[in-house]
């Protein structure tokens, strides 16, 4: 949820309500609490358009890649590999 500030400034809010009711389902009240995740959405921003760079300089390679996690288990690969071994990269 998007809120504007008096000064006009965008404000990115995470929103969350929840109903207190009694025995006969009338609502005795109400708590909501709004937290601001201007800071995180921009973090996150910022991520995915590092993960799109780095993806683009590992297919821009000419040079088979590989990565592996800490067990040596193939996390991926780029179309250099994919062409070098005749295997798809299963996503």
């Amino acid at each position: 949820m998007t809120l504007a500030r008096r000064d006009g400034r965008q404000l990115g809010v995470s929103f969350n309500a929840s109903v207190f009711r009694d025995q006969f389902g009338g609502v005795r009240g109400i708590f909501a609490s709004a937290r601001d995740i201007t800071e995180q959405a921009q973090l996150q921003s910022q991520l995915l358009k590092e993960r799109a760079y780095n993806r683009g300089l590992i297919e821009a390679s000419l040079e088979g890649l590989v990565t592996v996690d800490p067990m040596l288990t193939i996390t991926d690969v780029n179309v250099t590999i994919c062409r070098m071994s005749r295997y798809k990269r299963d996503l």
